[in-house]
């Protein structure tokens, strides 16, 4: 699942193989995808199941230059947060 939306769901028969979904066509603006939240088996078994994805927040470096010199520079500055200042 995406945020509560199911980005897949059917039936698969006990004992197919599962194959997750092409993680490019799942996206979320200033986050990358990180993975599932449980192993996902190589094939299906005798109960329902459901993996929901685990987003990374994008981080970013900010730097500050003045007339071509570099006088502060902050790593891993995390989407949606406050922008560091000097």
């Amino acid at each position: 699942m995406k945020d509560g939306t199911p980005i897949y769901s059917g039936m698969v028969a006990y004992g197919d193989p599962i194959v997750a979904p092409n993680t490019g066509s799942i996206s979320k603006i200033g986050y990358h995808f990180s993975g599932w939240d449980a192993v996902v088996p190589k094939t299906m078994p005798d109960d329902n199941l459901t993996f929901n994805v685990v987003w990374e927040v994008n981080r970013h470096t900010v730097t500050y230059v003045s007339e071509g010199q570099t006088f502060e520079t902050f790593t891993g500055v995390a989407y949606g947060t406050q922008i560091p200042t000097t």
